[in-house]
């Protein structure tokens, strides 16, 4: 059986501490929310949709002063064989133009070119550089194509320990 509390002043010590806890919580979210990211994981595969949700992290990073990750992931990287060497040589000058890029337009960006599952290596990326945020684009399949091809972004967004924006394919509304 319950106990009834004792007069009022039992429950009342509750919900103050409950209220002193809430104001923490929502003070401290408040204060995340203002300071803004200070480091924004881009994974790219060089795509229009990517490009659209690089564009909405540069004016992040501009607005916030915060850097720029941009990510590629190449799972036929892992095999070693010399047209693999030409084709990491070609990634990691893409990359190397859009941080230039982004560089010119006063971003701080650095660029990694990774091999593997990319949610795997996206979320790697993130964990290891301390991102305070993912912003990714999504190519909204649905149907039969999301069931087979499953979606990168849908796996990030589920498994991310940091928030994550994603931005949909601007040709696909």
């Amino acid at each position: 059986m319950a106990r009834a509390p004792q007069a009022n002043g039992e429950s009342d010590r509750q919900l103050e501490v409950w209220e002193a806890f809430a104001r923490d919580v929502i003070r401290e979210h408040r204060d995340e929310a203002t300071e803004g990211p200070r480091r924004i994981v881009v994974p790219t595969d060089f795509s229009v949709c990517s490009m659209h949700a690089l564009r909405y992290a540069e004016r992040l990073a501009r607005r916030y002063g915060a850097e720029v990750v941009l990510v590629h992931v190449d799972p036929t990287l892992l095999v070693s064989s010399d047209v693999l060497v030409s084709r990491r040589t070609a990634l990691r000058k893409e990359l190397e133009d859009v941080v230039a890029l982004l560089g010119t337009d006063g971003v701080r960006t650095r660029a990694e070119l990774r091999a593997g599952a990319p949610a795997d290596e996206i979320l790697s990326a993130a964990e290891r550089e301390g991102a305070d945020l993912i912003v990714m684009g999504t190519r909204g399949r649905t149907g039969l194509a999301h069931a087979l091809l499953g979606s990168v972004a849908e796996n990030v967004v589920r498994r991310a320990s940091c928030p994550v924006l994603t931005v949909r394919d601007p040709s696909r509304r």
